[in-house]
């Protein structure tokens, strides 16, 4: 007899495996987690979220290594322009 498992109380689409729609319906899973205050689930739906992404990034060719290698150069861009916009509004305040 197959069990079928329920961790979720409320209804929320199903995506296709590969698209965006994906990644949708595990992001909502997520949010239903969190709204919960269930760590665990929220972990898995996390994990879920990650590997919809990977599959929906096949799709055009883009692999999940570069995403995370494309995501950490964004960091690291953003960090930068924080760090040059709070010494820009310290000159600022100072004057130079």
């Amino acid at each position: 007899m197959a069990v079928k498992w329920k961790f979720h109380e409320k209804e929320i689409k199903k995506g296709i495996l590969g698209e965006l729609s994906k990644i949708q319906e595990e992001l909502d899973e997520a949010l239903e987690a969190e709204g919960r205050n269930q760590d665990l689930l929220l972990i898995l739906e996390l994990a879920d979220i990650i590997g919809a992404v990977g599959l929906a990034s096949e799709k055009y060719g883009i692999s999940l290594d570069q995403l995370v290698t494309f995501a950490k150069l964004r960091r690291q861009v953003g960090e930068q322009v924080a760090r040059d916009e709070a010494e820009e509004q310290k000159k600022f305040l100072i004057g130079d």
